[in-house]
């Protein structure tokens, strides 16, 4: 674990178990709203455990208000909060960084890429697209109502296969684990969360990223469906879409596997470019 001081805001940074060593290029994990950086827990443990050279220096991040990390009450909307990552960067020494984004964290790592380029050089974008409209009642929900918003959060968000029981890591309960995190952030800060999710605009951000980028989307992704992946993908310069089965909008621990051999191949790609 890490902790960094980012401008007066006390920030973990989990780093895959592997303390950060020089020359090593970075891999920063920003999750979804609501969650922590135990989304990423199985792709940052292996990227950082990477031999023979081709390791990366891990952060798996926990955004202000999130997880370990204090809240910074003055975020108001992803361009805050992606002024807050390349802080972070600045401030761990890690400077390039790639970027690994799920849902709201895509939204933060596309307007990190266009607003601070210097700190991003590279991008995965998992289960995201150019918008992220909140339905008005489950937003009024996420401050009135935390648990009823959580409850539909967890449901709508997992795709059959979790419903009926199966999870790619043995003894595992995605729903569950799910619920429990999303249970544990301050109804304040899930409100904020899913508040500046309803208020992004990607396509203008997409437009002015130059760094490698990839696009991943589940074919049962109901928050996120695959056309709006595709078309985050066909508005990034040169970006790549990639689509898995069997997964909803929680590709990082429904097919935890399959993202990471993405992510190995595109991050080495990139890393080579």
């Amino acid at each position: 674990m890490t902790l960094v001081d980012v401008n007066g805001t006390e920030t973990y940074a989990h780093d895959g178990g592997v303390p950060w060593q020089p020359g090593r290029p970075a891999a920063v994990f920003i999750h979804g709203a609501g969650f922590d950086h135990t989304l990423w827990q199985q792709q940052s443990r292996a990227l950082a455990q990477l031999g023979a050279g081709g390791g990366f220096n891990v952060a798996a991040l926990d955004l202000p208000g999130h997880g370990r990390s204090a809240d910074r009450p003055a975020i108001a909307s992803v361009s805050d909060y992606a002024a807050f990552v390349a802080e972070f960067i600045e401030a761990a020494g890690l400077k390039p960084a790639a970027l690994i984004g799920h849902s709201l964290g895509v939204a933060i790592a596309l307007a990190c890429a266009a607003e601070h380029p210097e700190s991003v050089s590279a991008l995965a974008l998992v289960n995201s697209g150019l918008e992220m409209p909140v339905a008005p009642a489950l937003l009024q929900a996420t401050s009135d109502d935390p648990a009823k918003a959580v409850a539909f959060i967890t449901s709508f968000a997992h795709g059959r296969a979790s419903h009926i029981g199966h999870a790619p890591t043995p003894g595992s309960w995605l729903i569950g684990t799910a619920t429990a995190l999303l249970g544990a952030c301050t109804p304040e800060v899930l409100h904020r969360d899913f508040a500046v999710c309803n208020e992004w605009k990607g396509a203008p951000m997409a437009a002015r990223v130059t760094c490698p980028a990839l696009v991943v989307g589940g074919r049962g992704d109901r928050m996120t469906p695959p056309k709006a992946g595709r078309a985050l993908a066909e508005a990034i310069p040169g970006a790549r879409f990639e689509l898995l089965d069997g997964a909803g909008h929680m590709i990082p621990t429904e097919a935890p596997r399959h993202l990471l051999k993405l992510l190995q191949g595109f991050l080495a790609t990139a890393k080579a470019a």
